[in-house]
């Protein structure tokens, strides 16, 4: 009966409306935790169909270019690089959701939030341009970069970045030097003040962070470009890992290594995805003969984030409580400080430091059902330990109205799961589903071990998977914290003394 702000997010596969616009639409709302301190006023919402009710005519106007922009794209890079494209340089959600997982769990999804990697690399390349025809060039690619952000929406992690770049641009302007560490404690207060409710913004953090470790690693003298860029990712993460840990228990252990690569190659895709862009709305005809190109080189990206995602040991879920994060962020404050300190005493305490905070990131990992999914006559449950993901494929005993059948494997691809360290086959399978579960093995999945009812018929398990057991209708499997325990039809997992499903 007591009256509250709630604030819902909305997902949508179609272009969203104009900015400002009040809309109608259905949807399926769910809490989300994607903020610091508010759990129970924010949900989470996606909705194929939306009616604008108002809208302002200039952002219409803006709304119907992004909507030209994307057919356009779309008809001249026709796969998937045309959706990253304009996820990746317009922030529209177009990605199958597969393949946006592979860049989340990876560790490079933060190139579909246009924020601060986005807005550098455009001011550096408007920079290059005009550097040669005014002294003025700074001021000039600030307002370019502002044009960008006016058109891509005035979306807020790229408002953010512009703002931060705007006290760089104006320090170097007022002869301040290059007081970077100065500047982003300026831009963090001036964001705060104009958008108090940054503070409970899990991105805000998330972008600060990422440029405080990116000024921190000039700390740190390297020879090699290469390693120069290793280290700069290596900083990123680690003072990025405790946030997503915390709030998404996700740990991406190819990040550091993939982003080396993926940074650098975001500063070439982003000038030449925008160069695209201008041209296609020039003329989808001239275009055409560099659609080519462009589609190779953002293959290149999709096929190399693709072999990254299917290595057995690119994720795993992690599960640190609050007394571990407050360890972790005093970890790096002390960190910070000896780094910044010209002792000799930093060179032995900053490995110690870097041991503790390792062992206490990894004490614990993450044990959840990632998944529910049905197929057939099957339900299919995805577990996630750590590394390690366990599939079961049990009876469906119900038929619920949110029940949609699909396939084991666009089940698997959804939740990022590439090696399987058991599935249990808990019922005998029909032929379609006989010949899909077989497939798995050579659809690129290591499944390490078959665990299999009696009544599942043994030539097919000793045809199709190396390493096998067969178990009776009631059974107990147990793994380290884990133990599955199986009677006929009702299946129960635990880690330790706690129920994780049902």
């Amino acid at each position: 009966g007591v009256p509250a702000n709630i604030f819902i997010k909305a997902y949508t596969h179609n272009i969203p409306p104009p900015k400002n616009s009040r809309v109608e639409f259905e949807g399926k709302i769910e809490k989300t935790n994607a903020n610091i301190f508010d759990y129970k006023s924010r949900f989470i919402t996606t909705s194929q169909h939306f009616t604008i009710k108002e809208s302002s005519k200039i952002n219409e106007m803006l709304s119907e270019l992004r909507l030209s922009i994307v057919g356009r794209v779309r008809s001249t890079l026709k796969s998937e690089a045309g959706n990253l494209l304009l996820s990746s340089l317009l922030g529209i959600n177009a990605l199958e959701s597969e393949t946006k997982k592979d860049f989340q769990i990876v560790g490079v999804g933060h190139i579909f939030a246009i924020s601060g990697l986005h807005i550098g690399t455009l001011f550096f390349f408007f920079s290059h341009i005009l550097g040669n025809f005014t002294v003025y060039v700074n001021i000039l690619s600030l307002i370019f970069v502002i044009l960008f952000l006016v058109f891509i929406g005035l979306k807020y992690s790229a408002l953010r970045a512009v703002l931060m770049l705007f006290v760089f641009v104006l320090g170097e302007e007022l002869g301040r030097g290059r007081n970077f560490l100065n500047s982003l404690l300026v831009s963090m207060c001036i964001i705060l003040a104009c958008f108090p409710e940054s503070i409970i913004s899990v991105s805000f953090y998330l972008s600060c962070v990422a440029i405080l470790g990116l000024i921190l690693s000039e700390k740190v003298s390297t020879k090699n470009k290469a390693l120069t860029l290793l280290k700069a990712s290596f900083f990123v993460n680690l003072y990025e890992t405790p946030i997503l840990t915390y709030f998404f228990n996700l740990f991406s252990s190819s990040s550091p290594l993939l982003n080396v690569f993926v940074i650098p190659y975001m500063g070439i895709l982003l000038p030449i995805g925008l160069i695209y862009v201008l041209v296609v709305l020039v003329s989808v005809n001239i275009s055409k003969p560099f659609a080519g190109i462009v589609n190779f080189l953002y293959l290149i990206l999709l096929k190399s984030v693709e072999f990254f995602s299917s290595l057995p040991i690119s994720y795993m879920y992690l599960n640190i409580g609050l007394i571990q994060f407050i360890i972790l962020i005093v970890i790096l404050f002390i960190f910070t400080v000896l780094l910044k300190a010209d002792t000799r005493k930093k060179k032995i305490f900053l490995p110690i430091l870097l041991v503790i905070y390792a062992f206490t990131l990894f004490s614990r990992t993450y044990t959840h059902i990632l998944d529910v999914g049905y197929t057939g006559d099957s339900k299919i449950i995805v577990f996630q330990e750590g590394y390690s993901s366990y599939v079961f494929i049990l009876p469906k005993q119900s038929i619920s109205s949110e029940v949609s059948d699909t396939t084991i494997d666009s089940i698997l691809k959804k939740n990022g799961v590439n090696t399987i360290e058991t599935l249990f086959l808990l019922k005998a399978p029909s032929i379609k589903e006989g010949s899909e579960i077989a497939n798995l093995g050579r659809k690129s999945y290591r499944i390490n071990l078959v665990v299999a009812l009696d009544s599942v018929d043994e030539d097919f398990i000793t045809l199709n998977f190396a390493r096998f057991r067969f178990v009776p209708d009631k059974f107990q499997y147990k793994k380290g914290d884990i133990t599955v325990l199986f009677d006929t039809s009702n299946l129960t997992i635990l880690d330790g003394d706690k129920s994780i499903y049902p």
